[in-house]
């Protein structure tokens, strides 16, 4: 942020984009609940009983934009969707995350030992 806040100039405007993972949705509540336990169960810094919050819950912060005295009080915008996924493109969409990699690739060297194992 502090180079975009640098690189700004004199006037203008700056749109920042965060996403979160919120609770609600037709099916959201009881798929996070599952797959969290998973997630609790391999990896250890899965914090215990981790569940998603409400969009109003989710903290608003310009602490980095006001204190650089380059820009006047941010306005936030909630904008709440739903966006429904197949197993195939949930998948896809997790693999976009850098610990989903780290997961996938322990899974391929765990199923290449297996193979290797079962040869013998």
């Amino acid at each position: 942020m502090a180079k975009t806040i640098r690189d700004s100039g004199r006037s203008g405007l700056l749109a920042t984009v965060g996403t979160h993972h919120i609770a609600g949705g037709s099916w959201t509540e009881e798929f996070f609940v599952e797959i969290q336990r998973l997630y609790e169960r391999f990896d250890p810094a899965t914090p215990p009983d981790l569940r998603l919050e409400t969009a109003q819950d989710i903290p608003t912060d310009d602490r980095e934009l006001t204190t650089s005295g380059r820009f006047g009080p941010a306005t936030f915008h909630r904008y709440e969707w739903e966006l429904p996924y197949s197993t195939a493109e949930y998948l896809d969409l997790l693999l976009t995350y850098s610990g989903h990699r780290a997961f996938a690739r322990a899974a391929e060297r765990t199923a290449g030992v297996l193979r290797r194992a079962h040869r013998r």
